[in-house]
């Protein structure tokens, strides 16, 4: 997709009135995300139609659904996009158009089907390859997700999103020495890429390589992006190193002086906003983080979209987390953080998000329950939502997800999730929850019984967080529970 928009940019450039390169650059902007996808190569598309051949101009209206801005529909756009398939069978592209807004629509298992089908007659096509890998690691069904990316990379070296989505994967199966070659891999394929650069800062940080090494990396970073993106970026894995090391004040004075950064993005604040009200749940100040999430609160209404409409728009959607610090002091009462839920899931499955549920259940139910009512609730609900979505890109809610089967008392599957999150290379971009996370762990595994495993899990925490400035809630609660089994503790050093 990457290599697909640059050629149509590089064919535009030179003919600015090449209509078969606006329409496909359309939509493939639209999969490709962010949304709402650029509307203009769409309407440039239009206004050159009678350019167009009677089967792009087929296609031309199929995909029209997804420039409505008032109200995208997903539902109406893979119905006429399928049209057009049915009507020119034997067409690979429109084919591959079809499966791409399936799986856009998040209709994975005909999106599946439809390039399978694809591939027994094209078994070369490297796009086919990594839409299936997408499918399967959106599926949790991560050893066919890597078998698929790994045929695309054989077929395409220099495919940059098979690369991109292999480091994905490795940073959420904590291969982070590979997650780092493929970084510089990427690098070396697209020097200006400023993705790579960031993707090997992160694998550093979660390699926990030297500071040296990761100050290196951040400051060759900055030639492949603008001043104003590097800053941020910068100062986001600053205080992401200072979370991790327990530097809790010195984190929160770079976080609270951000937002007055250049280029400070929707997506940023929202990020921003989850890391301090944390922090200060973390620390122990509920109406700190109260106070934290009543003003983007306040905001939130005037605040665009954080740019994707789908999964990671949701993922990246905390409404429901804000309103439950709120009600846990009182600013807002029970019913009242409901019905705000119930309202976020409307709006949400109004916009199209309806096939994206797993996802609504992450931020809607399980990263807000903070007792074992809220925790069974969330599970009551669960499968009505799809079950627990575990690969996530650049989140680790599966944190939530454990936390919710802890608090219901269900540690064997708390387990089984907080084991893929501690051993993940996500530290850079969740170094709240991956901490508290080996917490979680400790305390699923003394439930069921093992010691040792909960001593090592409990020495994770206190190596980072013994010495947190001004304190660390959970430190506390794991050094008396470390106290109370008797845990020999070797490697805990003040501080991290």
């Amino acid at each position: 997709l990457n290599a697909g928009l640059e050629r149509f940019d590089e064919a535009l450039e030179y003919e600015p009135g090449y209509a078969s390169a606006h329409l496909r650059y359309a939509f493939i902007a639209l999969i490709d995300g962010p949304y709402p996808a650029p509307a203009e190569p769409f309407h440039a598309a239009t206004q050159l139609r009678a350019r167009l051949d009677p089967r792009e101009r087929a296609f031309l209206d199929a995909i029209a659904p997804a420039f409505d801005l008032a109200a995208a529909d997903p539902v109406e756009l893979v119905r006429r996009v399928s049209d057009v398939a049915l009507r020119y069978p034997d067409d690979l592209e429109i084919g591959l158009y079809r499966a791409m807004a399936l799986a856009w629509a998040n209709h994975d298992r005909e999106a599946k089907a439809a390039l399978r089908q694809l591939l027994a007659r094209d078994p070369k096509s490297a796009t086919s390859w990594y839409l299936l890998a997408y499918i399967a690691g959106r599926a949790n069904e991560l050893d066919e997700a890597r078998a698929d990316i790994e045929r695309c990379l054989e077929l395409a070296p220099d495919a940059i999103d098979c690369l991109w989505l292999r480091i994905k994967l490795n940073a959420y199966t904590g291969r982070c020495a590979e997650m780092n070659a493929d970084a510089r891999r990427w690098q070396a394929l697209k020097a200006n890429d400023h993705g790579a650069a960031i993707a090997q800062v992160h694998a550093l940080i979660a390699l926990e390589s030297d500071n040296a090494a990761i100050d290196a990396a951040e400051e060759a970073a900055a030639a492949s992006m603008s001043v104003t993106l590097h800053t941020v970026a910068r100062r986001f894995h600053e205080a992401s190193r200072r979370l991790l090391a327990g530097e809790f004040s010195a984190a929160d004075q770079i976080l609270e002086t951000l937002p007055i950064e250049a280029g400070f993005t929707v997506g940023d604040r929202l990020r921003l906003t989850e890391w301090r009200v944390a922090l200060r749940e973390e620390i122990g100040d509920p109406e700190g983080a109260a106070a934290i999430a009543g003003d983007l609160r306040l905001r939130k209404g005037s605040l665009p979209s954080s740019g994707y409409l789908m999964d990671d728009g949701i993922l990246a959607d905390i409404s429901p987390m804000l309103d439950a610090v709120l009600a846990g002091v009182g600013a807002i009462d029970r019913d009242e953080q409901r019905a705000r839920r119930e309202a976020w899931l409307s709006d949400w499955r109004r916009r199209g998000a309806h096939h994206h549920e797993r996802e609504l259940w992450l931020r809607g139910y399980a990263e807000p329950a903070r007792t074992p009512a809220e925790a069974r609730e969330a599970l009551a609900r669960l499968s009505s939502f799809g079950g627990v979505r575990r690969f996530a890109g650049d989140h680790l809610l599966i944190v939530d997800a454990a936390r919710v089967y802890l608090l219901a008392g269900r540690a064997t599957e708390a387990t089984e999730l907080l084991r893929e999150a501690v051993r993940s290379c996500l530290a850079a971009l969740e170094p709240i929850r991956v901490v508290q996370a080996h917490a979680l762990l400790g305390q699923s595994l003394e439930a069921t019984g093992d010691r040792a495993g909960a001593c090592a899990a409990y020495e994770q925490v206190l190596r980072r967080w013994r010495g947190a400035q001004p304190r660390s809630r959970t430190a506390e609660d794991v050094a008396a529970r470390t106290a109370a089994l008797g845990c020999e503790l070797h490697r805990i050093s003040s501080g991290g």
